[in-house]
């Protein structure tokens, strides 16, 4: 079972869904492509068809021009790295809220 489906059965929210499957494809395109071992992750992003699916959940931000958005990234890549990094604190508030959730009462106890 891949790790999206696990996500989906554990009742993930679609947008931190969407983060983990841009994550992926991204960790994919630079652990499948050797090219790409240089280049920088808007660079990257620019260079794919999917660049506004993964604009919009590496970066989190509900409204946006997609081309300002691009130019601040360029402009500071610490602005994109900030964006991610508050995804990912988000994606695991939410994991530790649903495996909190399902834990058996005899599981809790035993912690």
């Amino acid at each position: 079972m891949s790790i999206l489906k696990l996500l989906d059965a554990a009742g993930l929210p679609p947008e931190e869904r969407g983060f983990i499957e841009a994550l992926l494809r991204v960790r994919n395109a630079y652990a499948h492509d050797i090219r790409f071992v240089d280049v920088r992750l808007i660079d990257l992003i620019m260079q794919r068809p999917d660049k506004s699916h993964l604009l919009k959940h590496l970066s989190a931000i509900k409204t946006y021009d997609e081309a300002d958005l691009v130019q601040m990234y360029e402009k500071d890549s610490g602005f994109l790295r900030f964006c991610i990094l508050d995804s990912a604190m988000r994606f695991l508030f939410f994991a530790y809220h649903l495996a909190a959730k399902h834990r058996t009462p005899t599981a809790a106890a035993s912690h």
